[in-house]
């Protein structure tokens, strides 16, 4: 199974960075890689379903869409209550220049939308990522 851009009730994630981040009143959101967050609660039903199915493969489970970081720290911040927070666009080459030299940041591919038709042939599809957040945060956020 393969996943992208996960988050949860728990971790490090990207939603409680962008809200730690917040409290300084400005952020970067990156524009140009793109994928699909995921809610952990979605992608943990979605498995259970596949698990019944006792099909072997390779299966793409994300939320449906996708989103820059940027939109997608656009979407955290209204949903959490965070209008006033400036959140400047920027590149990833942008991004990593602002970072100290011995900051250590792995390489990744700009756009890595997943596309579940596998897990959809067998009627396991999640919602889109939008949606998947708001209740997030009416729940656990």
């Amino acid at each position: 199974m393969r996943t992208a851009w996960l988050y949860g009730q728990r971790g490090n994630h990207f939603v409680a960075k962008v809200l730690r981040a917040a409290e300084g009143g400005e952020l970067t959101g990156v524009v140009d890689e793109v994928a699909t967050p995921t809610w952990t609660r979605d992608l943990a039903h979605a498995l259970a379903r596949l698990v019944e199915t006792g099909l072997y493969g390779v299966y793409h489970l994300t939320n449906a869409g996708q989103a820059s970081r940027y939109q997608w720290a656009k979407a955290i911040l209204r949903l959490a209550g965070k209008s006033g927070v400036r959140l400047r666009r920027v590149t990833t080459r942008e991004y990593r220049a602002s970072l100290p030299a011995d900051a250590v940041v792995p390489d990744k591919p700009p756009f890595s939308v997943l596309r579940n038709l596998a897990a959809a042939s067998l009627d396991i599809e999640l919602r889109p990522w939008q949606k998947a957040l708001r209740e997030y945060f009416a729940t656990v956020g």
